[in-house]
């Protein structure tokens, strides 16, 4: 009787492999699925302008990236938008979201003040210009 006591007592204490599988499975899909958002971005060719100060911001839940190429096309999410669409999104959007703006180094100045100026029409009030560092 003493050995069926010891057997049932090193099987009850074993460690349960299939919810360790689990989470390992969750934070394999978390990670995949974050890294394709942030390569979604870099996949646009932006060739981004350099500034000596520029500084590592945190990212955040609420952003929106808006790209402006080279020939003033603007895109957010992957998406072709005229600047009356993109203000309308903005207008939708709380007014505490983050605004990131990835213009290309060549495209023309009035591109960028018109994205600017769709920013302050929906009163957004965090807004930062992305460029690489020297």
């Amino acid at each position: 009787m003493n050995m069926r006591q010891g057997l049932e007592t090193a099987i009850g204490d074993s460690i349960p492999i299939a919810p360790m599988i689990d989470i390992v499975f969750i934070l394999l899909v978390f990670f995949i699925t974050t890294d394709s958002m942030n390569n979604a971005e870099k996949e646009l060719n932006v060739s981004l302008p350099s500034a000596t100060s520029s500084a590592n911001l945190n990212r955040d839940t609420q952003e929106i990236i808006i790209n402006i190429l080279r020939d003033g096309t603007i895109i957010v999410n992957q998406e072709k938008l005229r600047i009356v669409d993109l203000a309308a999104r903005l207008h939708k959007m709380k007014s505490d979201s983050t605004i990131m703006v990835r213009a290309d180094a060549k495209v023309f100045h009035e591109h960028v003040v018109s994205v600017l100026d769709a920013c302050a029409a929906a009163n957004m009030k965090n807004i930062a210009i992305i460029t690489v560092g020297e």
